[in-house]
C-alpha cells in the first residue's frame, strides 16, 4: 500500500503590511487586520518577537539611550540615574518626577524635565545646565568720571549672564563679590572712565574685596542680560544652539554658549503648548495638538516660517535618529518621523517636505492620549519604529527596563 502523500504546505505572505483603514471585507490577501508581537519581514512573511526578561525592578520612565552606546539613562524612583551595560542602576541626579526630555550637543546630552535641567558628560557623570545670575555688584568708588561695572559668576569654566551694570564715579572702584559656593568665583567687568565697552578687568573669590585696574583689559562681556536656559519639555540641539519647547514659547541658547538664554529677544511664541521639535539638515519641524510648520533657515534670524500639516502631533511620539537612508530619497538625507493627531505615521525631509506616510492604510488609536515615544531599531534585519503611547485615563505610568546588550551598544524598550 503506497504511502499517503503529504498536504502541501502553505507560506502566508504579507507585503502589505497592517492595513486597519479599509473595511475589514475590503482588506486584500497581502495585508494584515491586527499583528500582535509579530514582525512582518521585508519580503512580507511573519517572525515571532523574542520573549522579555526583567533586568532591573523599579519605577521607571523616560528611558534614553546615547548615541554613543556606553551607558542608558533612566528616571528611576525619582533620579535621573545611569544604567550601564549589565542592568547596573546609578543614581545621578534628583528630579521632579515628571517625563524627562533629552538631547546631545558637543558630545554631552542635556535632559530636563519641565522644571529643572541639567547635563550629563560622556563619561556618564551629572553636571550642571547654566548658572544664575549673580546680584548687581557692590561698588565703592571716588572720582568724577562715569564707570560701569558688572559681575558674571564662573565655576568650572562656565560663566553665567551678568546683570545690569552699576553706574559709579571713577577712575577709583573698589568691589565687594558676594558669598557662593565653593568652587565659584567672579569675573568683574567695567567700562573705561566714560567708556561704553565692557570689558574683563578682574577676578575675585567669593565675599573678598578687590579694587580694580581700568587700565588692565581682557576679553569683551558677551552674556550682559544671559540668564541660565529655561527647563523645558522637549529639546533639542541644531545648528550650535539647544533649543528649548516650555509651554507655548520656543526658546534657544546663545551661540556663545550653551549656558545662556538671552529672554528678552531669544524666543518664539506659538499659539499653543509645543508637542514636536525635531530637527532635519536646514531647518526645524514644530508642532502643536492643531498644526505642524517648519523653521526653515540655520540660525533664528533666517527663520521662515511655514504650516506643512493641518494636524498636529502626540507629544513625544517623535525621532529623528534614524538612519538617512530608511525613506527614500537620492541622497539620502536625514529626516524627523512622527505620530500626528491623526495616528498617522509621518516623514519630514530638509526644505520643509512632509508625508503623511501611511493615511490610506495604517492609523494608531491617539485619540485622547496625551503623550508617548518612539525610537528607531533594527532588528534581525528589520527596520522597525517603536512607538509607546500614554493611557488616555493616566498621565503617568509605571515601567520596568528591558534591555538587550549588542555589539554597538545597549538598546532599551
Amino acid at each position: 500500500m503506497a504511502d499517503q502523500a503529504a498536504p502541501p504546505a502553505f507560506v502566508w505572505k504579507f507585503p502589505a503590511g497592517i492595513d486597519n483603514q479599509s473595511r475589514e471585507y475590503e482588506i486584500p490577501d497581502t495585508a494584515l487586520r491586527e499583528c500582535v508581537n509579530l514582525d512582518v519581514t521585508r519580503a512580507g512573511g511573519l517572525r515571532v518577537r523574542d520573549g522579555l526578561r526583567l533586568l532591573s525592578a523599579g519605577e521607571f520612565h523616560s528611558l534614553y539611550a546615547p548615541i554613543s552606546g556606553q551607558f542608558g539613562l533612566a528616571c528611576v524612583g525619582g533620579y535621573l540615574s545611569r544604567i550601564s551595560a549589565a542592568g547596573e542602576v546609578t543614581p545621578l541626579a534628583a528630579v521632579s518626577g515628571g517625563r524627562l526630555a533629552y538631547t546631545e550637543h558637543n558630545s554631552e546630552i542635556y535632559w530636563s524635565d519641565g522644571a529643572t535641567g541639567g547635563r550629563i558628560t560622556a563619561t556618564g557623570a551629572a553636571s550642571f545646565w547654566g548658572l544664575s545670575v549673580p546680584p548687581a555688584p557692590l561698588c565703592s568708588w571716588s572720582g568724577d568720571a562715569l564707570v560701569r561695572v558688572t559681575m558674571t559668576a564662573r565655576y568650572q569654566g562656565v560663566e553665567s549672564g551678568a546683570p545690569e551694570p552699576v553706574v559709579v564715579a571713577g577712575p577709583s572702584v573698589t568691589v565687594t563679590t558676594p558669598a557662593a559656593p565653593a568652587g565659584v568665583d567672579f569675573v568683574i567687568y567695567a567700562t573705561r572712565p566714560n567708556g561704553t565697552t565692557l570689558r574683563q578687568v578682574a577676578t575675585a573669590a567669593a565675599s573678598t574685596v578687590v579694587a580694580l585696574s581700568l587700565n588692565t583689559r581682557s576679553k569683551q562681556l558677551q552674556s550682559l542680560y544671559a540668564i541660565r536656559p529655561l527647563a523645558g519639555k522637549l529639546l533639542c540641539s541644531y545648528h550650535g544652539r539647544i533649543w528649548i519647547a516650555a509651554g507655548s514659547a520656543l526658546w534657544w541658547t546663545a551661540a556663545e554658549s550653551p549656558h545662556w538664554v538671552f529672554p528678552a529677544s531669544n524666543f518664539i511664541q506659538m499659539d499653543d503648548a509645543i508637542t514636536l521639535l525635531q530637527p532635519v539638515l536646514d531647518g526645524i519641524y514644530v508642532a502643536t495638538a492643531t498644526q505642524t510648520v517648519f523653521l526653515a533657515g540655520a540660525s533664528p534670524s533666517e527663520f521662515q516660517q511655514r504650516a506643512v500639516s493641518d494636524f498636529g502631533v502626540v507629544s513625544g511620539v517623535a525621532t529623528s535618529r534614524c538612519p538617512p537612508d530608511v525613506f527614500s530619497g537620492n541622497p539620502p538625507q536625514p529626516a524627523a518621523v512622527w505620530v500626528d493627531s491623526d495616528g498617522v505615521l509621518c516623514v519630514g525631509r530638509a526644505g520643509g517636505q512632509m508625508q503623511r506616510l501611511s493615511v490610506n492604510r495604517f492609523s494608531a488609536d491617539v485619540r485622547g492620549v496625551p503623550w508617548g515615544s518612539m525610537t528607531y531599531r533594527q532588528h534581525r534585519g528589520i527596520r522597525q519604529f517603536l512607538v509607546g503611547l500614554s493611557d488616555p485615563a493616566s498621565a503617568s505610568f509605571t515601567d520596568v527596563p528591558i534591555s538587550t546588550t549588542v555589539a554597538n551598544g545597549l538598546t532599551g524598550a
